[in-house]
């Protein structure tokens, strides 16, 4: 999977199906995009199910940050649901309650499939690695199910809150920052413009020892040294965000060798 810089981050169609292989098993791919917040539109979603009929291969549809749309028009069932996307059976959907739910102590998740060969293998695998969870966690987590829309809701308000805050940095720093701000999720992938004469890695580096806030540099990505993943979905952000601003508005510097 690549992304592209436009006016929104896209995949790249056509880079995917050149990677294509004959010995490719399965395509891997999740939305909300960690770490540059895309989303795919339903469209998007049945072009990339059509690649992988076309191949006959597996699409394992990470949507570990599904509930984190910013809009009700983002929210489409699973893409393991085949019933509502191209008709296609190998099709996997993951979805866990440590992101949008904000459970992730509970160390519970599921999968949607509709294939039961694929279904069969996984309940084997899964029989043969941990047999079953937690029994706790599994109560906690059906009650968490069954109230999802105040639970994610509370969480979603926080992450938008937090959004508009980050968008201050950007704002008052853009000769050096900048960001497509995400479509969803608490996650943004921002940049060092070209003023900035100092790599991804550095940049972080300084910042974690100038103020203590972690981001994470692109090159975790294997994409480039001039990106670096910024995360806004807990009820401290502002804190980071008024230590970072501190921290660079005192030491310009950071931005050069």
């Amino acid at each position: 999977m690549r992304t592209l810089q436009k006016k929104r981050w896209e995949l790249d169609f056509e880079d995917l199906k050149s990677q294509i292989k004959p010995n490719t098993k399965a395509i891997m791919v999740n939305s909300p995009h960690n770490p540059t917040g895309f989303t795919f539109s339903s469209e998007e979603a049945n072009q990339l199910i059509e690649i992988c009929a076309a191949n006959n291969i597996i699409l394992f549809f990470d949507e570990a940050y599904r509930y984190g749309e910013y809009s009700s028009d983002q929210q489409f069932s699973y893409f393991g649901d085949n019933s509502t996307h191209a008709h296609y059976d190998k099709i996997l959907s993951l979805n866990v309650l440590s992101k949008a739910f904000g459970l992730g102590g509970l160390r519970i998740g599921w999968t949607v499939c509709q294939n039961a060969d694929l279904k069969a293998k996984m309940d084997k695998f899964k029989d043969y690695t941990t047999i079953c969870s937690s029994t706790p966690s599994e109560y906690l987590a059906e009650l968490a199910v069954l109230n999802y829309k105040p639970i994610v809701g509370s969480n979603l308000n926080y992450v938008k809150q937090n959004k508009v805050l980050l968008s201050q940095i950007f704002e008052q720093f853009k000769e050096h920052l900048s960001w497509i701000e995400p479509e969803s999720g608490p996650i943004g992938f921002a940049k060092l413009n070209d003023s900035c004469s100092v790599g991804s890695e550095v940049f972080c580096e300084r910042v974690l020892n100038g103020c203590g806030v972690l981001l994470l540099p692109s090159t975790v990505y294997s994409f480039g040294d001039r990106y670096f993943r910024v995360g806004f979905g807990r009820k401290d952000t502002k804190l980071a965000v008024d230590a970072v601003t501190k921290f660079l508005e005192q030491n310009p510097q950071v931005f050069q060798k």
